[in-house]
């Protein structure tokens, strides 16, 4: 597995094969290069997915998901919720979890 970093929250992930794209938004032009499988969208923020970055990844057979706020916004968007799986053709399986974010209070002296 390849896990490229394009900037802020935006990942690609390149597996047996399969090209991932994670919160689709930061990078350059050349770093959505190559066609989708599957785009995940984490958030419905401006600097989670991008319209014009879609329309260069998505193509016939692209699965998209994200919550429920996204895909409300985006065409062929499905929503996608914890705990939920997708399983392609050759038996790979993605499947959603949920993110918990911890905060802890930090006092300064």
């Amino acid at each position: 597995m390849d896990l490229f970093w394009l900037g802020h929250h935006s990942f690609r992930i390149e597996y047996k094969g399969k090209v991932i794209y994670l919160d689709p938004y930061a990078g350059e032009p050349e770093d959505y290069v190559k066609p989708a499988n599957l785009v995940h969208i984490t958030k419905n923020d401006y600097d989670h997915w991008s319209r014009s970055v879609l329309n260069k990844i998505v193509i016939d057979g692209t699965h998209v998901f994200g919550p429920a706020a996204v895909a409300s916004e985006l065409y062929g968007c499905r929503p996608f919720t914890p705990n939920e799986s997708l399983t392609f053709e050759d038996d790979t399986k993605v499947q959603a979890t949920q993110a918990i974010i911890k905060r802890r209070n930090v006092t300064q002296e």
